[in-house]
């Protein structure tokens, strides 16, 4: 997965489908969430939807912006822009059935 800055956010997200983590090491949920991006990672074939990962207690401008009320907070940009936001600890199914929901609803 690939940390994401307030320095870095907009470029990180501006092309193609990107799924966006924010979370934080003192959320137990965010380490499950972490996990099953793990193992959907290893299933995803290259260039079809990159990972991502935005550590609010480091990026608080971000967490404003997208406002993040609660962790863990996973959002799909496609292109630079949300298309869909979903929260709480979620298995590696449960994210691949997100974004493949979100994108059938575009």
């Amino acid at each position: 997965m690939i940390n994401l800055t307030e320095n870095t956010f907009r470029s990180g997200v501006s092309e193609g489908l990107v799924l966006v983590d924010f979370w934080s090491e003192y959320c137990p949920a965010c380490m499950k969430v972490k996990n099953s991006l793990h193992i959907l990672e290893g299933k995803i074939k290259a260039g079809r939807l990159k990972l991502c990962e935005v550590k609010v207690d480091d990026q608080p401008l971000l967490e404003d912006k997208f406002d993040i009320t609660m962790l863990p907070t996973l959002i799909l940009f496609k292109g630079g822009n949300p298309v869909a936001k979903i929260e709480g600890a979620l298995t590696s199914l449960e994210i691949k059935n997100f974004v493949l929901e979100s994108l059938s609803r575009r």
